[in-house]
């Protein structure tokens, strides 16, 4: 019976001795755009402690002059993050930009309310924690 761990090199390893599946490897990794991963993540500073908010439970961000409002199931605190930075991590499939200074999670939009004129609110899914 062949040795399957010889075959198995054999037909990863080129006729000059480099590795097929390394190069392989390097090709696809140099066709990874920077900054093609989203967010998962978000650290924010409150006092003395660096909290770590996942991304997926932020209802929105607003721009608040030079800080932006993050707000989410727990609370909200503020970043240094301006919205423009944020939205070019942000994943366009959940988060969409609805006004110049509010970024949205679209996930958690339970529906639009209209209120007098032309404004409309959102209202938000309430979060079960598990």
């Amino acid at each position: 019976m062949p040795n399957l761990d010889a075959t198995a090199k054999q037909s990863y390893t080129e006729p000059d001795g480099s590795d097929k599946l390394s190069m392989i490897l390097r090709q696809l990794t140099a066709q990874i755009k920077p900054g093609a991963t989203h967010l998962q993540w978000r650290k924010a500073s409150v006092g003395q402690t660096v909290r770590l908010i996942p991304i997926g439970d932020v209802f929105y961000f607003q721009s608040d002059k030079k800080y932006t409002r993050v707000v989410f199931e727990d609370g909200e605190v503020l970043i240094r993050k301006p919205i423009t930075e944020l939205i070019e991590k942000l994943n366009p499939d959940h988060f969409w930009q609805i006004y110049r200074a509010t970024i949205v999670n679209i996930r958690l939009i339970a529906g639009v309310v209209r209120g007098l004129g032309v404004q409309e609110d959102l209202k938000f899914k309430a979060v079960l924690k598990p």
